[in-house]
């Protein structure tokens, strides 16, 4: 289960990130305006989001939106740049997404849950043309899980959020089901932030740019976010 957080950790910070938050998010959205009808059971409670405060360069957004192809090994030379790193989210979920920048983008491996026939989808909501942002407002309830820790999916972001809907039993049971059998549940999320807590002190020693991790919990009802743990370095 540590194979997603430290696959997150190492990219912020290849990025060049200082902060990274990790965040259980239980809330639920609404379901009457999504621009990808299919991703309703993806606006159920229970995320975990993480955000860092460094931005995505068109490099990197090329670069992750290649991962999925085994035909493209790619060469990375930072720590879990992408690749192999990446897929570890798929151990959470069916359909993870990103935010930064102006962009936000789907993957969508089993081509179902977004645009049926494609393995993802990438959204301009900011600084394209204005075709493009209104949109957001139309599809207020898909792109409202997003609106967190500086990002309000109007204007540029100059951060990186990452959504991982947890996998349903629904989900995990499905006969089309190639990435995972088994279904991510609130207690397995309280095992992952359990065991990432032991480790955090330590693992910032080993990142060359990182200085501060948080874990926090948002509870349904609630207007902010918890925090569980926090762990900086100290100059």
């Amino acid at each position: 289960m540590f194979g997603c957080q430290r696959s997150c950790l190492s990219k912020a910070d290849d990025a060049g990130a200082r902060r990274v938050k990790l965040c259980y998010d239980k809330r639920t959205y609404g379901t009457q305006s999504l621009q990808f009808p299919k991703t309703k059971a993806l606006q159920r409670g229970g995320a975990l989001v993480v955000f860092n405060d460094a931005e995505f360069s068109d490099e990197d957004f090329k670069a992750i939106q290649n991962v999925g192809d085994s035909e493209k090994k790619g060469t990375w030379g930072k720590t879990g740049r992408f690749g192999v790193g990446f897929r570890a989210v798929y151990h959470i979920t069916d359909v993870p997404s990103l935010v930064s920048g102006s962009r936000i983008v789907f993957f969508d491996p089993h081509c179902k849950f977004v645009q049926p026939g494609l393995p993802g989808k990438g959204v301009s909501f900011a600084g394209g043309t204005s075709s493009q942002v209104p949109s957001i407002d139309k599809y207020s309830d898909q792109y409202r899980p997003y609106e967190m820790f500086g990002c309000d999916m109007r204007t540029h972001f100059t951060g990186t959020l990452l959504r991982l809907p947890l996998r349903s039993e629904q989900q995990a049971a499905a006969d089309s089901q190639k990435l995972s059998t088994k279904p991510y549940t609130a207690d397995k999320m309280k095992a992952l932030f359990d065991d990432f807590q032991d480790v955090a002190a330590e693992t910032l020693l080993f990142l060359q740019n990182v200085e501060q991790i948080e874990l926090l919990i948002w509870e349904p009802d609630a207007r902010e976010p918890t925090t569980l743990f926090s762990a900086g370095l100290k100059e």
